[in-house]
C-alpha cells in the first residue's frame, strides 16, 4: 500500500511538496526499521493547489533512496529535506540519513552536509527524540514529518541558514541504527574474541557516574548550514542520551538565542519510585543551555535552584526575548512539575508564581504540551488550577509581572479543523485544509476550502484496492462475566452467506474497548499481521471482545483476560455464527501475554498463537531489552518494562515486595494447564520481552509431549516487520496453524 507523509505548501505560489511512501518492491533496502512506515522508502511530488499539474521531484526506488520531511525556504525558493540518497561509492539505499535541498531557481537536488542527521524513530521508540521550534516560521509547535511523531531535526532561521542538529564523527542517524547496531556489535564481538587482545565486557552499574566515561560518548551537534555559500558552522556539541528523553531547542523571538535541553542520562530508578509515569520525559535527567546563534559567546549551561533539579520540558521565550519559561521537579517521583523562569540578562532561575496555580498531583505532566504561554503585553497564561482553593477544575491562568494570578478565558489556539469519517488531517494553508482519506477507490489527497465544502481530490493513490473484495464490519452486544455491558467487532470472511457458521479467531489485546464498527482493528489499511482483514480472505470470521482492563487491583491482569473475551465467543456461538470446536484464538505483545493466560485458564480454543507475549513477569521486568547490545554504558537504561508492568499491566509492588503476586501473573508457571495447540513467535532482539519467555513456555510443553510449534525471528524486534519476508512467513505461519487445527 500507499500513504502519505506530508503536504507543506510553498509560501508564497500554489505549489505543494506532497510526501509519498512507495509501496515495499522488490530491490528496496529493508531490515533499518518497520518495512511497512520505513520513510527511507518515500518520495517527494510537486503539486499544483489545483491539481491541474504535477511531477515527481525524485525517484528514489533506482537506488533504494528515500526522500522525505520536506521544509520550505520562507519565501518558497528552496526545499529542505532528509534522504538516504546514495552518492559516489556509497552503497545502494545509502549509509546515513544527510540533508538536501531542491532549488526552485536551478531545479536540481544538492546534498548541503556529509554529516549523518540526527534522526528520529518511528513506532514509538525513544532513540533519538528530539524537537525544534521558532526560527524563520515563529511556531511554538516543531515542524511534524506527520506519521508516528517524527519531528524534523531542522529548521530555517531565514531564507538562506537552516539550523541543524546532526551527528558527530562516527556516529549514525538512529533509522540506520535502531535495529542494526546490536547485529553489527555481533560481529565486532566476533573479531574481538578471534584476536583475543580487547575484552569483550560491558559493565552495567547502579552507580551510573562509573559508566560516565561511556555515557558522555553519546552527543549531537548543533550547527548551522548556509545554502548560499554552502559553509557549515558549528554551534556546540551537546549530551544526548538515545533513550530517555527528547533534545529539544527552541529560538527565540529575534533569532538571536537558542534554548537546548538536552538528556544526559537517566535519573537513579529507585528516586523514580516504582510506579513513575509511563513517559521517558520523565525519567531524564536533563541539562539547560543557553546560547548565542552568530557564536559571537561560549554556550553557557544554567544551573538549577532549589525545586527545579530535573529540569522537564522548555515551554516559551518571553516576545522581548528577556526570559524563557520551562518546567522542571525537584525529584524523581515528584507528581507535579513546576514552572520556572530563566532571566537573560541576570543569568537567574526563579519560580513563576510560585504556590499559585498548580497540576493536579495525580495527572502526568505530559511534556511539550505548551501549558505555559506568553502573552503579547509581557503576562504569562498558564493551565492549572489554584492551589489555595484546593482540587478545582483546571481553567487558564494570567499570572502578571508582579506574580498575581488571575483567571481568565482559555486562549484560542488552532485546532485541526474536523474532516470526514476515516480521513487524517494533514495539513492547512491560506486557502483552506488538506487531509488523506481512505475510499472504496483508493487513497485520496483531498483540499477544501476551511468550511470543509466543495472538497476535491488532488492525487488518488492505491487505485487497485477498489478491485478488492472486502469483509464485512459490524459489530454485537453481550455481556462480560462481572456484568458489564460491551460491544465486540467482527469481521466476516467476503462472500458471507446469511445462516453461514465460519471458522473463528479472536483476536485479543487487553485494555480494547470496541464502540462501532469503524475501530481500529477494523482498519483496512493495518499492516501486515495486524491487518485482520487478511484473515477473514482466508476464510475465517474474526472476532474483536472488548477486553476491561482495572488497572487498580489487587490481582493484577492474569484473572481478568477471559472476562471480556469468554462471553463474546458464547454470544458469537448463540447468535449462529461461529461453531464451538473451531474457535481459534491469537494475540500479539500484551494480546500475546492474553493469549498465553487464556489458554493457561481454558480449553475453549481448538489452537492459538501467541506473538510477541510476555510470559514470566519477573524475567520480564529484570532483563535488558535484547536490542541493547552495542550501546556502551547505556544498555541497563534502554527497556522501560518496569514502567510498563507497573502502570500499563497494573502490578501494584514489585518483583522483590511480591514474588507471589508475579508468579500468579506470569503464565509460564501455569504450563501444565495448557492443552491447546499453541504456536508461539518471538523475535531475538525482542525490546518488550525476552526471546527465553517464549523458549521457556515451549520447552515446559515440549516435556510434556503436548502440541507446540516456537518461531525464532532472528534479528527481529517487537513487531516481527523489520522484513517483508518475516511477515510474510509468520503470516502464512498462523493461517497454516489455524488451518491445521479449526479447518475440517
Amino acid at each position: 500500500m500507499t500513504s502519505i507523509d506530508e503536504v507543506a505548501p510553498a509560501p508564497g505560489s500554489h505549489d505543494l511538496a506532497v510526501v509519498v511512501q512507495r509501496p515495499a518492491e522488490d530491490g528496496e533496502a529493508f531490515g533499518r526499521t518497520y518495512y511497512e512506515i520505513d520513510p527511507s522508502r518515500s518520495d517527494i511530488w510537486l503539486l499544483s493547489h489545483d491539481g491541474s499539474a504535477r511531477r515527481k521531484l525524485t525517484a528514489g526506488h533506482e537506488v533504494a533512496a528515500g526522500y522525505w520531511c520536506a521544509q520550505w525556504s520562507p519565501d518558497g525558493r528552496q526545499l529542505a529535506f532528509l534522504s538516504t540518497q546514495p552518492e559516489g561509492t556509497e552503497p545502494r539505499g545509502g549509509d546515513a540519513v544527510r540533508l538536501y535541498r531542491w532549488s526552485r531557481d536551478q531545479g536540481t537536488l544538492k546534498r548541503l552536509s556529509q554529516q549523518p542527521m540526527m534522526t528520529m524513530t518511528r513506532y514509538g521508540s525513544p532513540l533519538n527524540s528530539l524537537e525544534l521550534r521558532g526560527g524563520a516560521s515563529g511556531d511554538r509547535k516543531p515542524h511534524e514529518c506527520r506519521h508516528y511523531q517524527e519531528n524534523a531535526p531542522f529548521l530555517w532561521l531565514d531564507n538562506h541558514r537552516l539550523l541543524v542538529v546532526q551527528m558527530p564523527a562516527g556516529q549514525n542517524s538512529a533509522l540506520f541504527t535502531q535495529h542494526t547496531r546490536a547485529l553489527e556489535a555481533a560481529g565486532d564481538t566476533a573479531r574481538r574474541l578471534r584476536d583475543g587482545r580487547v575484552s569483550t565486557v560491558d559493565p552495567a552499574d547502579s552507580d551510573r557516574s562509573r559508566l560516565a566515561d561511556a555515557i558522555d560518548h553519546y552527543q549531537a551537534e548543533i550547527a548551522i548550514i548556509d545554502t548560499q555559500t554552502g559553509d557549515r558552522r558549528l554551534l556546540a556539541r551537546v549530551p544526548a542520551f538515545p533513550f530517555r528523553g527528547m533534545l529539544s531547542l527552541v529560538v527565540s523571538p529575534d533569532r538571536g538565542s537558542l534554548a537546548v535541553l538536552a538528556p544526559r542520562g537517566v535519573i537513579a530508578p529507585h528516586e523514580l519510585g516504582f510506579q513513575p509515569f509511563n513517559n521517558v520525559e520523565t525519567h531524564a535527567n536533563k541539562v539547560l543551555l543557553v546560547m548565542d546563534i552568530e557564536g559571537r559567546s561560549d554556550p553557557r549551561r544554567i544551573e538549577m535552584p532549589q525545586g527545579a533539579r530535573y529540569p522537564l520540558d522548555l515551554l516559551d521565550w518571553a516576545p522581548d526575548n528577556s526570559s524563557l519559561v520551562f518546567r522542571a521537579r525537584q525529584t524523581g517521583d515528584q507528581r507535579q512539575a513546576h514552572v520556572f523562569g530563566f532571566d537573560v540578562a541576570s543569568g537567574s532561575v526563579s519560580p513563576v508564581a510560585p504556590g499559585i496555580v498548580q497540576n493536579p498531583a495525580d495527572a502526568a505532566p505530559e511534556p511539550h504540551e505548551l501549558s505555559v504561554r506568553w502573552t503579547a503585553d509581557g503576562a504569562l497564561l498558564e493551565r492549572g488550577y489554584q492551589a489555595s482553593e484546593g482540587k478545582k477544575p483546571e481553567t487558564w491562568w494570567r499570572i502578571d509581572k508582579d506574580g498575581q494570578a488571575i483567571p481568565t478565558d482559555s486562549p484560542k489556539f488552532t485546532a485541526d479543523p474536523e474532516i470526514p469519517a476515516g480521513g487524517e488531517f494533514l495539513t492547512s494553508d491560506r486557502d483552506g485544509i488538506f487531509w488523506q482519506e481512505p475510499t472504496p477507490t483508493g487513497l485520496g489527497l483531498r483540499h477544501a476550502a476551511a468550511s470543509g465544502k466543495n472538497p476535491r481530490t488532488l492525487l488518488q493513490l492505491d487505485r487497485y484496492l477498489s478491485n478488492v473484495d472486502w469483509g464485512a464490519v459490524s459489530t454485537f452486544d453481550y455481556t462480560s462475566e462481572d456484568g458489564q455491558a460491551l460491544k465486540a467487532l467482527l469481521i466476516l470472511p467476503p462472500g458471507h452467506q446469511p445462516g453461514e457458521r465460519h471458522p473463528t479467531l479472536v483476536w485479543v489485546y487487553p485494555g480494547t474497548m470496541v464502540r462501532g464498527a469503524n475501530d481500529y482493528w477494523s482498519d483496512r489499511r493495518l499492516p501486515g499481521i495486524y491487518n485482520l482483514q487478511l484473515y477473514a480472505a482466508k476464510g475465517y470470521a474474526v472476532l474483536i471482545p472488548s477486553m476491561p482492563l482495572r488497572r487498580a487491583t489487587t490481582d493484577g491482569p492474569y484473572t481478568q483476560m477471559t472476562n471480556g473475551v469468554i462471553p463474546a465467543v458464547d454470544r458469537l456461538v448463540e447468535l449462529g455464527m461461529a461453531e464451538t470446536d473451531h474457535i481459534g484464538l491469537f494475540g500479539q505483545s500484551f494480546g500475546g501475554y492474553a493469549t498465553y493466560a487464556l489458554v493457561t485458564q481454558t480449553d475453549r480454543f481448538a489452537a492459538a498463537a501467541a506473538i510477541a507475549g510476555i510470559t514470566d513477569l519477573v524475567a520480564d521486568f529484570g532483563s535488558f531489552d535484547r536490542g541493547a547490545t552495542g550501546w556502551p554504558g547505556a544498555a541497563q537504561d534502554k527497556s522501560v518494562n518496569p514502567a510498563i508492568i507497573s502502570t500499563v499491566m497494573g502490578m501494584n509492588s514489585p518483583p522483590y515486595a511480591a514474588p507471589e503476586d508475579y508468579a500468579a501473573n506470569s503464565p509460564v508457571n501455569h504450563a501444565s494447564a495448557i492443552h491447546t495447540p499453541l504456536l508461539m513467535a518471538h523475535g531475538s532482539l525482542d525490546t518488550r520481552g525476552s526471546i527465553g519467555e517464549a523458549e521457556s513456555v515451549f520447552t515446559l510443553l515440549d516435556q510434556q509431549g503436548k502440541p507446540a510449534r516456537l518461531l525464532r525471528y532472528e534479528g527481529e524486534n517487537h513487531a516481527l516487520a523489520l522484513s517483508p519476508a518475516n511477515v510474510r512467513n509468520l503470516f502464512e505461519e498462523i493461517t497454516g496453524w489455524f488451518d491445521r487445527y479449526l479447518k475440517p
